[in-house]
Formats: C-alpha cells, structure tokens, sequence
C-alpha cells in the first residue's frame, strides 16, 4: 500500500473516531445528564473509538514509514515490530480506559451497568 492510500485511510479513521465518541460516548453522556430513560453503552463501540483516534492519527502523521515501523512482511506473512506492539497495548489501554471513564460517568448519575 502506498503512502498517500495509507494516509487517507489514516484521516478517515482519525475523523471516524470523533463520529463513533459522538454518537456512542457523547450522546448517552448528555442523556444520563438529563436523566433520561435506556441509557446503554456499547463496549465494542466505546473500545473502538480511541483505537480509531490513535491508529488514524499515526497512519495519518506517519504513512508507509510508519507501518514500516510497527510490522514486517517477511515472505509473505506481516509480523508486528516491537514499536508495533507498543502500540497495540497503547490502543488496548486507551480503549478499556476509556469506557471505564465513561461508564463510570454515567454510573455518577445514577444509572447502574
């Protein structure tokens, strides 16, 4: 792939992200504010969001020479580097934390997950 396609798939996810935290963080946040009925939260969606937001702003910000940078190809076959798996678990960091906080946020109106 080459580093303009990379890059334009990065902003869309960097873009995407801010959608999916929109719909699926901000708007039952605002509706637990008011206290409205059915609040849920959806882990896949709230996990997806920061992996969205951090792999978007790096395959934006970096193109092929970052995707060189956090995996190998190899006869074939794509093995992550080290800086990829850091990445990963940034991403898994991100992502559990960041629907903890949210529902913990929630669970501050009242509501019980």
């Amino acid at each position: 792939m080459n580093d303009r396609k990379i890059r334009i798939i990065g902003v869309a996810l960097f873009f995407g992200s801010f959608a999916l935290a929109y719909f699926f963080a901000y708007l039952p946040l605002q509706a637990a504010k008011h206290h409205e009925d059915g609040i849920s939260l959806s882990l896949k969606v709230t996990f997806l969001s920061p992996v969205a937001f951090i792999f978007g702003a790096f395959a934006a910000a970096f193109g092929a020479r970052g995707r060189a940078w956090i995996q190998t190809e190899d006869a074939g076959t794509q093995k992550l580097r080290i800086a990829g798996w850091i990445l990963v678990a940034v991403c898994i960091a991100a992502g559990i934390g960041f629907h903890q906080w949210l529902k913990s946020a929630i669970s501050a109106y009242g509501y019980k997950f």
